[in-house]
């Protein structure tokens, strides 16, 4: 338990991009209220264990149904939820290509980066296995960090500077590694990210308070950012009516590249 506490002590310091922002969540709770338009009271599937995502569908009365791959990252978001102990929150530790879930057993899907959590190979199957679960009428919706095409790399220097000075999100500065460290599969090398982090402490470009709000974001792991065409193509396989959304805040310059689509499930 004290393990626990210590990991939502990190993930309570998150911000956006992490977590999605509040005018995020009213695109998401926008999803849902239509969806419970149409069933009394609909099952809900979450990719990855967001409280806030599963404490909104339960305000809604939904029955909600959270697939994490990592015991202890379920266990740790379940801690944070507002309604942990609601007989309607029920959490499965699975990987997200074989959930044990029976087909067409879903009214919606939502979830918070778990594409971009995953490197492209794995798209399809995720994808795949989401559209096996949602019943006919179902819907599916996902935020996912993508490129846009008139975008560029910029060298580790020059996104030091526009992160200092606000021009990307104070807390953006890991997850915009594409711009640095995107390789030939529209893959992020988080390592090649780390390297550059560990070598700005080094050369003590990074003030301590710096470094102590980037050490959260933190990653070994492998994650995707491919061209927003490409991702809409990899949907469109799969999920039809494909619609995008950007909530817009001032705050938030970058918000553009973090994108919500919302899109009816495809089947054969």
């Amino acid at each position: 338990m004290e393990n626990i506490k210590q990991i939502v002590k990190i993930l309570k310091r998150l911000k956006f991009p992490a977590k999605p922002t509040k005018k995020q969540l009213l695109l998401y709770k926008e999803a849902v209220y239509k969806t419970c338009v149409l069933q009394k009271q609909p099952e809900v599937l979450i990719l990855g264990a967001t409280p806030e995502l599963r404490d909104l569908c339960i305000k809604h009365n939904c029955k909600v149904t959270a697939v994490s791959p990592g015991k202890i990252a379920l266990e740790a978001m379940t801690y944070m939820m507002e309604h942990k102990d609601h007989p309607n929150n029920k959490a499965i530790e699975s990987n997200w290509t074989n959930i044990p879930l029976p087909n067409n057993s879903c009214d919606l899907a939502l979830t918070d980066m778990a594409l971009t959590c995953n490197p492209i190979k794995k798209h399809d199957p995720i994808l795949k296995e989401v559209q096996r679960i949602l019943k006919p009428s179902g819907f599916f919706f996902i935020r996912s960090y993508d490129m846009l095409e008139h975008e560029s790399k910029l060298d580790p220097d020059e996104l030091l500077k526009q992160w200092r000075t606000r021009e990307i999100v104070t807390e953006d500065f890991i997850y915009l590694s594409p711009r640095i460290s995107l390789d030939e599969n529209n893959n992020i090398s988080q390592a090649k990210n780390l390297e550059i982090f560990k070598q700005f402490c080094q050369e003590k470009k990074l003030t301590k308070k710096e470094i102590a709000i980037l050490i959260p974001y933190k990653s070994k792991g492998t994650m995707s950012c491919p061209y927003r065409k490409d991702l809409i193509k990899t949907f469109s396989k799969y999920f039809k009516n494909i619609t995008v959304k950007c909530a817009k805040d001032p705050k938030i310059k970058t918000i553009e590249q973090d994108a919500l689509f919302f899109m009816q499930v495809k089947k054969f």
